[in-house]
């Protein structure tokens, strides 16, 4: 009986008698400028940040005439998954079609594993692609569907180009499931 409860009080650690909660998250979000310095100091912070499976993304803090989509001034915005994430920081700061980008935040948890990874990155690129208020740099992401929306809201129809799936396009006012 005593196992029992000691494996509850893991699962839900709260302390009633002070109403304390313990943080059960393991995971937190890194924000980071989008340069070389910011990336090296985090990058000897933490072993994890050069090996261990992250999310990550890179996008414009407010938008600029600089960006893929001036005339729209949507905010740019790349979403990536690695293993290294300080070796991939640094190719992305090296990369001219992202000079615009200055803001990094990355995602670690640890229980992440690659294909957590590729899945949340995935779904990230499609609901940032669907807001309307980014113009999202990924060209795909691994093989799995992309969603490049021209607007979504309530009241508009979704005009979706869905990559990575013989280039079909989707038109509704719904958005399709991931199952689809």
């Amino acid at each position: 009986m005593l196992d029992k409860l000691e494996l509850t009080r893991q699962k839900y650690p709260v302390d009633k008698a002070r109403g304390e909660v313990t943080n059960t998250t393991p995971s937190e979000i890194v924000p980071l400028e989008f340069d070389r310095e910011s990336v090296h100091v985090w990058g000897l912070v933490d072993p994890r940040n050069s090996d261990w499976p992250v999310v990550y993304e890179l996008d414009q803090t407010s938008p600029m005439k600089s960006g893929r989509h001036p005339e729209e001034r949507l905010r740019d915005i790349y979403v990536g998954e690695t293993r290294n994430a300080v070796a991939r920081l640094r190719q992305h700061l090296v990369n001219p079609e992202k000079r615009q980008l200055d803001s990094i935040r990355v995602i670690v948890d640890e229980t992440f594993n690659k294909s957590a990874c590729l899945d949340l990155e995935s779904r990230l690129i499609q609901l940032l692609s669907a807001d309307g208020s980014y113009s999202v740099l990924n060209r795909s992401d691994g093989g799995t569907r992309t969603a490049r929306c021209a607007s979504l809201s309530s009241t508009s129809t979704a005009s979706c180009s869905l990559g990575g799936s013989g280039g079909l396009t989707y038109k509704s006012s719904t958005w399709p499931s991931a199952s689809s």
